[in-house]
């Protein structure tokens, strides 16, 4: 799966505000300490239920001292963060149209 275009890699880079990444070859956290805001978790298929991304979590969460805004949640990932104690605040629809 990709990131919307504004949580993708080149977007981060351009970013005015630092952000902070955590993580290993198995999977990686970004998250701006400000704010708390998560633009990106990813964990490898093959590492995937070893708790390698509630690990992910808490360690973001530990760093920024604050909890954790994540958004742009596929549907498929919604139950894994309910799991780690997230709670859903909003419900966001995203639409595309071709051009």
């Amino acid at each position: 799966m990709q990131p919307s275009w504004q949580n993708s890699l080149a977007s981060l880079r351009r970013a005015r505000e630092p952000y902070e990444i955590f993580g290993d070859d198995r999977g990686y956290i970004v998250v701006f300490p400000s704010n708390g805001d998560v633009p990106l978790l990813a964990v490898r298929r093959d590492q995937r239920r070893k708790g390698i991304g509630r690990s992910l979590l808490a360690a973001a969460a530990s760093h920024v001292g604050k909890p954790l805004r994540i958004m742009n949640i596929e549907d498929q990932f919604e139950t894994f963060l309910e799991h780690c104690g997230a709670t859903r605040l909003v419900r966001q629809i995203e639409m595309v149209r071709s051009l």
